[in-house]
């Protein structure tokens, strides 16, 4: 195969864009490679996280992001085929191909549904993938899941600095573990969208490497980096740095030397500038003859190191049964100590308990005293309040009887002046009345002589209307009466045309 065709069937492709697909960002890089706190920055732009999570330790405070199942699943992988975290061999190839694979294959589903649901975007990260990628290529693929590779590294001496300080490795044994798991994180996600960034990149610009994701991967995330940096910056720091040394402080071995200097030289570049810019045909072979090499001494040094690792396991086996031991030892210290304090304890009580009492006997009589003393001091106030009351009483009841006898007086002169008061105005009304009666009688005589004179006015008037009426009878049979009748009936006439 030319260099054109290596480079056209390894191009990375693009996602899958169908609206009903869902996407893993699988965060490959090395233990101690600041994984964490990529899957950390991308969990806080959308991502979601595994139900249960690794715990953090001292050694990772701000935590890992992993899911502690598929931390299990890919443990269970490897000791499966005779491989552990810490081995820099190759893992077997053709485990894939053998009847136990189908069985983890099934419980990867499980992991898969049981940590994330239905979730249409998550963050999966554990170092162990990037030594099992053809494993987690055909789950994905099971599961219809895109997964979005980010390939992260650290310098490769300040990973195994970190390693030798942690666990007590040589310096070799990190530089080789650390170019173990960049090789095969390269290699299984060729061809598959990815993107390369670097520990330093995210710690010294986290939005811009969020950019380089997006624009490399195709992948939109839910919330800005402008929405989340709060939240990021609080999370992000440098003082997620635990050693920083320079790349140049490599192994004394020259091909080690060598083997991770290239790498790391690559994986910076394409960081840097983009695995598109880079000569991709080229670099994707230097790293295969990389790995090819390294292959290579597995045949070699794998007995070495397998005695290694089972030396270590025994060391390990008996450190822990010391460790053991020494816990029963301090346990049973712990217990003997912890009996003896609660003895000492309860004897202190029972003194604090009977200075306790006596104590409270004393504040008691002393209460006592006090509440005697203070009753009689109120029974003397009692008793001159009393003395006090009696001359009040005895001095109130004289001013009283003074006052009422002064008010009686007064009262009885008021009352006095009063009934004279109306006695007069009675006096004056009888006279008014009096006076009245008298207008009365005056007037009732003088309508009495009134009536008199009408009286006769009366009678005069009958008798000249009597006498009238016999000279008006007398005249209707006169003849001049005879003789003017037409005259009227002319006049009665005419005032009936009126």
């Amino acid at each position: 195969m030319t260099k054109e065709t290596l480079v056209m069937a390894k191009t990375p492709s693009r996602p899958d864009t169908r609206p009903d697909t869902r996407y893993a960002v699988v965060v490959l890089g090395m233990h101690r490679s600041g994984t964490s706190a990529l899957a950390g920055v991308l969990a806080r732009l959308g991502c979601d996280l595994p139900t249960q999570m690794m715990p953090a330790n001292e050694f990772n405070p701000k935590g890992f992001y992993e899911s502690l199942l598929a931390y299990n699943l890919n443990d269970a992988i490897l000791a499966s085929g005779g491989s552990g975290w810490d081995d820099w061999q190759a893992f077997n190839p053709g485990w894939i191909r053998a009847p136990q694979a189908a069985g983890f294959l099934e419980r990867g589903v499980e992991v898969l549904a049981e940590e994330y649901g239905n979730s249409p975007l998550f963050v999966l990260k554990d170092p162990r993938i990037c030594r099992l990628m053809p494993f987690w290529a055909q789950l994905f693929e099971a599961c219809e899941v895109q997964p979005l590779y980010v390939n992260t590294h650290r310098s490769p001496v300040e990973v195994a600095r970190s390693l030798q300080k942690r666990e007590g490795w040589p310096l070799n044994a990190g530089l080789l573990l650390w170019l173990r798991h960049v090789l095969e994180a390269e290699a299984g996600s060729r061809g598959s969208p990815r993107c390369f960034t670097s520990y330093d990149q995210l710690l010294g610009s986290w939005s811009a490497v969020i950019e380089v994701i997006q624009r490399e991967t195709g992948l939109s995330f839910p919330r800005t980096p402008s929405s989340s940096e709060v939240e990021v910056e609080a999370f992000l720091s440098s003082s997620l740095r635990h050693s920083s040394e320079a790349i140049d402080s490599m192994s004394d071995n020259p091909v080690i030397s060598k083997w991770v200097g290239t790498t790391y030289e690559i994986l910076e570049r394409w960081a840097a500038q983009g695995e598109a810019a880079a000569d991709q045909a080229e670099d994707y072979a230097v790293l295969d003859a990389i790995r090819a090499d390294f292959d290579s001494l597995t045949p070699i040094f794998g007995p070495q190191v397998q005695a290694l690792r089972l030396q270590q396991a025994a060391t390990a086996q008996s450190l822990t049964e010391i460790g053991h031991q020494r816990a029963a030892e301090q346990r049973q210290a712990d217990e003997a100590y912890t009996a003896l304090l609660v003895e000492t304890q309860q004897l202190q009580q029972r003194f604090e308990d009977s200075d306790q009492a006596r104590e409270k006997l004393q504040t008691t009589l002393v209460e006592r005293d006090q509440a005697a003393e203070k009753l009689q001091q109120e029974a003397e106030t009692l008793r001159a309040d009393c003395a006090q009351l009696k001359t009040s009483a005895r001095l109130m009841r004289a001013r009283l009887q003074a006052d009422f006898e002064s008010d009686l007086a007064n009262v009885l002169v008021t009352q006095r002046r009063n009934a004279d008061a109306r006695l007069a105005q009675q006096q004056q009304e009888i006279r008014g009345l009096e006076a009245a009666l008298e207008q009365a009688r005056a007037l009732e005589r003088h309508r009495a002589e009134e009536g008199q004179r009408l009286t006769e006015d009366r009678d005069r008037s009958t008798a000249e209307r009597e006498d009238l009426a016999r000279q008006l009878a007398a005249y209707r049979t006169s003849t001049s009466w005879k003789i003017t009748a037409p005259l009227r009936l002319v006049v009665r006439a005419l005032r009936g045309r009126r």
